[in-house]
């Protein structure tokens, strides 16, 4: 019984872990997706005049 206690705490530590580590990617992956999406949009401003 205090294995899957134990157990149940890791896991529990674990996939917090790994909620902030997404928190952290998905950010990151917005920021990068933003800063592309304004490198596009200011190399196509030329093109439209």
């Amino acid at each position: 019984m205090s294995t899957l206690v134990s157990n149940l705490r890791i896991l529990r530590t674990a996939t917090q872990r790994v909620r902030s580590y997404f928190k952290e990617v998905t950010f990151l992956a917005l920021h990068l997706c933003y800063l592309l999406h304004v490198d596009v949009s200011a190399l196509q401003i030329p093109q439209n005049y």
